[in-house]
């Protein structure tokens, strides 16, 4: 029994041997960012709706204004970053992009975008706990908690055992440039909370959250049907179109819920 202990004890915190991973916090071992996911789970469903039983909700404007404004700042850059090594320098086609290999100038660059964009996702966890420290329980759905451990987890492992890189970068990519619209929009709100209702333009957020999974889907099935000699592994093409279809499904019922069923109720 100790030797099992001490072997999934090993694996959890050995650091990723491919080149990406030089550039993660912990080198890319796996428990550190485990523990975080435990972390966020707990404090979302159980410490948190329990530290604020008997408190009132907390005013948290000026916080989120400048959370927003960093979330901002990041996603652009990252999105910057990842239009200029895949778009304007565009090592590999856009239509088939293989992972660099570890003497390629852009390299670095590769490595440490991979890195920054992993980060980001676990910093997107704190909308959630602001969501529970504000009581706005309605807001923690299934679909809201499990988007974000599902972006955390799959980059995460994704660098680790890919060393980053590659057809999925287009993924991060797309979801940075939709984040930029989306923390405007919850900047927006959060600086005067009577514009939320005036905010017609929420709905189109969602919008392009659905085209970025079309996009994403599009992108990923293309060396599977269309340019099959692609070099880069079809079967991470086929994971990420899947669980671009998923979300798909997900944000799509979320959408056909919020924006067309309930409007209908309401006229009833």
């Amino acid at each position: 029994m100790s030797n099992l202990i001490a072997s999934v004890y090993n694996f959890l915190t050995a650091p990723g041997t491919l080149y990406g991973n030089r550039f993660l916090p912990f080198h890319g071992a796996l428990l550190p960012y485990l523990l975080a996911d435990i972390l966020y789970v707990l404090l979302v469903f159980k410490i948190g709706p329990w530290y604020m039983k008997n408190r009132p909700p907390y005013k948290l404007q000026t916080v989120m204004r400048y959370y927003n404004i960093g979330q901002i700042i990041y996603n652009a850059y990252c999105s910057y970053v990842g239009f200029y090594l895949y778009v304007y320098k565009r090592p590999t086609p856009i239509t088939c992009i293989t992972i660099l290999p570890t003497n390629h100038p852009l390299k670095d660059i590769e490595g440490i975008i991979g890195a920054l964009y992993v980060v980001n996702k676990f910093t997107d966890y704190f909308d959630t706990i602001v969501f529970v420290l504000r009581k706005s329980y309605k807001q923690i759905t299934f679909l809201h908690v499990y988007h974000h451990i599902m972006m955390t987890t799959l980059s995460l492992l994704f660098i680790r055992y890919t060393g980053g890189g590659g057809h999925a970068s287009m993924v991060g990519i797309l979801n940075t440039c939709v984040h930029v619209f989306m923390y405007t929009y919850y900047l927006m709100s959060a600086t005067r909370p009577e514009m939320k209702k005036s905010l017609w333009w929420k709905k189109y957020v969602t919008r392009l959250q659905l085209v970025q999974f079309v996009l994403i889907l599009v992108h990923q099935v293309w060396p599977l049907v269309i340019q099959r000699d692609c070099e880069y592994p079809k079967l991470l093409c086929l994971c990420t179109s899947l669980q671009a279809i998923l979300m798909l499904y997900l944000f799509g019922s979320f959408y056909i819920k919020t924006y067309i069923r309930r409007p209908e109720e309401k006229v009833r």
